[in-house]
């Protein structure tokens, strides 16, 4: 009986509004395909072949008519219904469109009662033609089935063939022969005759005309012949038979019969010979093999007699084949079946593997029943291997997963007696850097040192822990839903800091498609990034640095695409065939500065391997290279990224990369922690790494003493407990705590790696953990998430306020006349917060901000279509320095003409153009003459011009791209007002700003310098 499957619809529109509204009315009854654009939506016909297509008229790049013309030139496509979707209510549209053959038309906004109905008749019609179709071919094949064809003729007596003599043919005769009708095929014998084989032809008609004239019925009519097609080229076989027809007298007056092609059954019975022929020989073949196999091998009847044995058996055994062949097993001196639990006998009882000794070897047994193709007994095959060193190696393996076991504890002890020194020295000279401004420079200079010698150093621990946990099989893989836009924000943001100093872009190419939440293992997947992302920084030093994130949905749900593309050394052929081994590095010579274990491909790979997924690299010597990983995930939720989400993620917020990544500590006054840890030095480091939120902090040294603490009455916001502490561990203290009915939040703090995974602590009583070293942007998400966000608003917005009051009352004069000024467009208090208040950094900024957008907004003052390629690069880049300053009016302006001209739409550009650039220009107008006021105010002492040594300094710090040592000379040449430099002082400030180096160089190489 016909059974329709799930009906399915593609709709293609380009705005996603219009997408979503049809999917949701329609996706309940039917399978909803969607595409953004005309050539996108035609891909998706071709594969998909929905039942039918809704199809916006109006659309950039291809509309509907031309969508609709080229469905049309495809045969797999030519039929699919179309319903035209459009918000043109004019009867020239609708006409255009039924004349181009679109069955029926549905009008903006959407009814969801039309939208169904709509459908709903043209799936109706489809399915009620697919149905007869489905009849017509069910009565065709039934009648094709019987295969047989019918004649009729009167007997001419005299002349009973003569070649124009009548013979009346059905069409199924003429059907069997490949002809159509009578004009192809007369009634005539000839007809027939004509075509018979050379070889058969004779013997044919003597039958046939001894038959017509057979009186007595003596000669049956009943044979085999072969006839000619009407393609001339091809004999089939058929199977004739008839009977006769007579008068009283018994003389033949009409005769009639039958046709059968038989030319399959003659194939098959050839090819049932061969076969025979071929078993035969297969029979041979797989007995050799079997006689190759050094493993006894024996075959039993149902009776216990061996049917079949392998030449091993013979060795086995220590006899004949000939002698032990129809012969019942028991007879034989066989360690199989001489004994109580013989082999046939369990098998019987459901057991299939025996073990017996013989001649001091231990054997195994394996025993399968072998069954008829009635599912009746038909006997028992037998395998006998020799399993002597089984013991030995299951005693071995014991040994192996003991050493596996003690190996794991040493790592998990290591782990937690390197990291507990390690939390002491990191979080020391961390809390030494946050005061800085307090040290000499060159102990602020070895602190940092210190602190980025120690990360180095636990990013090799990491990396040799994570590949020995994989190595010991205790890595698994913890599919939980997660947000994508997390996952792409977290890993973009922990390496913006790798870019360091070095001249690279950072780019983040992401597909507003992509489902918004998927379920997946996300901490590996940002282990993964992590991994790529810092090699890709490690290895490039000018260029760019891009993560594109796509997907592509599949049968069991959603494939995500990584991808990590860079403009770095490159690697050869050899290199890359080479990269997944542990313990390698690509370009060692190139790249002998960069520090890390090798292990970190490695351990990506191993990574992608438990997730089912798989990694492609791409590279070039001196180019750069591509990794691309592939990951399967289950959806949660039809939701998707979306335009809004993919430019915020796009406009993520990057530091001047001359400057540390810091983190803004907002004080918590009112915020009350415990610190429970048995090292002094661990106290002295969370307590300190804490100081800058000004929470109220106890310390103790013991599980006891935490429990006394609470047990006093004391209440706290957090307890930070260690895990692992002498006489009462971190796990049993909490559970004694949980005990008295203690619940606030109690995060675990611990240097054991290995076991430092989270459900360990969240199934024994704790809320949350964090590792050792402490990792200060983990710590700040803890306090803020079980301390300020537990606040009443209240509370924390005047402590905002009250903290920014005091900063704002400390700016020097220049800041606070920017302040005053309130430029529209410019947030100058959040601007200053990114750049930690510093105000001479932040002024210098700004400056670099003016001089760079006034380069910038004069170059696309006009803009023809044939320049848009650089006016997208141009205006990028306004973008990227807009949004830095937080001028972000003019930076979303910049991005959607950026989008605009990469889009190729020059009228979108065109149009919005000339009032960006005027806006922008106001804007920094304004900035520029607050600038300048506050530079006039600020005089300095007067120079005929700069010393000689300081432009010497300069053009060595710019030769060597040494930044630092670029702004210290900068810094010294701008404490004077220069009266006879020619304006030297000006160029070269006004170059460093835009960091300029070359023109720099070129201008203090000359002759005239000093």
């Amino acid at each position: 009986m016909y059974k329709a499957k799930k009906n399915s619809v593609l709709v293609i529109d380009d705005e996603n509004s219009n997408i979503l509204a049809l999917t949701h009315i329609l996706d309940p009854d039917y399978t909803v395909y969607a595409a953004k654009s005309g050539p996108q939506g035609i891909q998706a016909a071709l594969k998909y072949l929905p039942d039918v297509i809704l199809l916006d008229i109006v659309m950039p790049e291809m509309d509907g008519y031309a969508v609709l013309d080229e469905l049309r030139v495809h045969e797999s496509t030519r039929d699919i219904p179309i319903i035209f979707v459009t918000g043109l209510s004019n009867s020239a549209a609708e006409e255009a469109g039924l004349a181009l053959g679109v069955v029926d038309y549905i009008v903006k906004p959407f009814s969801t009662v039309t939208v169904k109905l709509r459908v709903g008749n043209q799936i109706r019609l489809i399915e009620q033609l697919r149905k007869n179709e489905y009849d017509i071919a069910k009565y065709k094949l039934a009648n094709d089935a019987l295969n047989i064809a019918l004649w009729d003729m009167e007997v001419i007596e005299g002349d009973p063939v003569n070649p124009n003599n009548q013979l009346i043919f059905s069409q199924e005769f003429r059907n069997l022969l490949g002809f159509s009708d009578e004009v192809d095929f007369p009634n005539i014998i000839s007809s027939w005759s004509d075509r018979l084989h050379p070889d058969d032809k004779e013997n044919t008609l003597k039958v046939f005309a001894e038959r017509m004239t057979d009186r007595l019925s003596r000669v049956a009519y009943n044979i085999e012949y072969r006839l000619l097609m009407k393609n001339g080229k091809e004999y089939r076989h058929f199977h004739a038979f008839g009977t006769t027809q007579r008068d009283s007298n018994g003389v033949p007056i009409r005769m009639a019969g039958a046709l059968v092609d038989i030319t399959e059954e003659k194939l098959m019975k050839e090819e049932i010979a061969e076969m025979t022929a071929q078993n035969e020989a297969d029979a041979h073949w797989y007995k050799s093999i079997l006689d190759a196999i050094p493993l006894p091998i024996s075959v039993t009847d149902p009776n216990k007699k061996w049917t079949f044995v392998n030449k091993a058996v013979e060795s086995f055994l220590g006899a004949k084949r000939e002698n032990l062949l129809g012969k019942p097993c028991s007879t034989a001196a066989s360690p199989i079946c001489n004994t109580e639990n013989c082999g046939i006998a369990s098998v019987k009882r459901g057991i299939k593997r025996i073990s017996f000794d013989y001649e001091g070897e231990y054997f195994q047994a394996d025993i399968e029943i072998l069954h008829d193709i009635e599912g009746a007994t038909a006997g028992f095959v037998e395998v006998v291997q020799d399993v002597t060193n089984v013991q030995k190696l299951a005693k071995q393996r014991a040994e192996a997963e003991m050493t596996n076991r003690a190996k794991s504890k040493f790592l998990a002890n290591m782990s937690h007696e390197i990291r507990t020194p390690m939390n002491a020295i990191l979080g020391i000279t961390e809390i030494m850097i946050q005061s800085e401004k307090n040290l000499p420079a060159t102990v602020g200079e070895g602190l940092i040192k210190i602190h980025n010698s120690c990360n180095m150093l636990l990013g090799i621990i990491n990396d040799i822990l994570d590949f020995s946990k994989i190595e010991a099989g205790k890595l698994s893989i913890r599919s939980v839903e997660y947000n994508v836009a997390s996952l792409i924000n977290d890993s973009a943001q922990l390496n913006i800091m790798k870019i360091e100093d070095k001249n690279i872009d950072f780019e983040l190419e992401i597909d507003e498609n992509i489902p918004a939440k998927l379920i997946g293992d996300e901490l590996r997947i940002k282990q993964i990034l992590n991994n790529l992302l810092s090699n890709a920084f490690k290895y490039t030093d000018t260029g760019k640095v891009i993560l594109s994130v796509t997907s592509e949905k599949d049968d069991d749900g959603v494939t995500l695409i990584l991808s990590v593309r860079d403009t770095g050394h490159g690697m050869t052929k050899g290199q890359v065939e080479k990269l997944f081994e542990d313990y390698t590095r690509f370009n060692q010579k190139s790249a002998s500065t960069v520090e890390g274990t090798g292990l970190g491909l490695s351990i990506t790979r191993r990574l992608i391997d438990l997730m089912n997924g798989e990694i492609h690299v791409e590279s070039k010597l001196g180019v750069g290279s591509i990794f691309t990983v592939r990951l399967p995930h289950g959806t949660a939720g039809s939701e998707t990224l979306g335009k809004e989400v993919v430019e915020n993620l796009q406009l993520f917020r990057m530091v001047e990369k001359r400057e540390k990544m810091k983190i803004v500590h907002e004080p918590m006054p009112y915020g009350k922690v415990l610190v429970v840890d048995d090292v002094e030095a661990n106290l002295y480091v969370a307590a300190g790494l804490m100081k800058p939120y000004k929470l109220q902090i106890d310390t103790v040294l013991s599980g006891y003493a935490a429990i006394d603490n609470i047990k006093a009455g004391k209440k706290y916001d957090i307890i930070f407990m260690d895990h692992m502490m002498p006489k009462l561990n971190g796990m049993e203290t909490t559970k004694r705590l949980r005990q008295l009915g203690y619940t606030a939040p109690i995060v675990a703090q611990t240097a054991n790696a290995m076991a430092g995974q989270a459900d360990i602590f969240l199934q024994n009583g704790f809320d949350d953990f964090i590792a050792k070293p402490i990792d200060t942007r983990l710590l700040h998400s803890i306090i803020c998430k079980y301390v300020r966000d537990k606040q009443p608003s209240e509370t924390v917005e005047e402590t905002v306020e009250a903290k920014a009051m005091m900063e704002t009352e400390g700016y020097g004069e220049g800041l606070t006349r920017l302040l005053d000024r309130k430029i529209d467009g410019l947030d100058i208090l959040k601007g200053l917060e990114r750049y930690h208040n510093d105000e001479e950094l932040y002024l210098k900024i700004m400056h670099s901000y003016v001089a760079s957008a006034c380069s910038m907004l004069d170059s696309i003052t006009t803009v023809s279509e044939d320049e848009i390629r650089d006016y997208e690069i141009i205006v990028h880049g306004m973008k990227g320095i807009s949004v830095d300053v937080y001028a972000e009016e003019i930076g979303k302006s910049a991005m959607a003409l950026e989008h605009a001209a990469k889009a190729g739409n020059y009228e979108y550009v065109a149009l919005n153009n000339p009032p960006f650039v005027k806006a922008a220009k106001k804007l920094v107008a304004e900035l520029g003459a607050v600038l300048s006021e506050i530079e006039a105010e600020n005089q300095k002492p007067e120079k005929d011009k700069p010393d000689t040594g300081l432009l010497l300094k300069l053009l060595a710090a710019c030769i060597a791209y040494d930044m630092d040592a670029v702004d210290e000379a900068m810094d010294a040449i701008d404490e004077y007002q220069y009266t006879s430099d020619d304006g030297l002082a000006v160029l070269l400030r006004d170059c460093v700003n835009v960091m300029d180096f070359q023109q720099i160089i070129k201008k203090l190489s000359g002759p005239d310098i000093g």
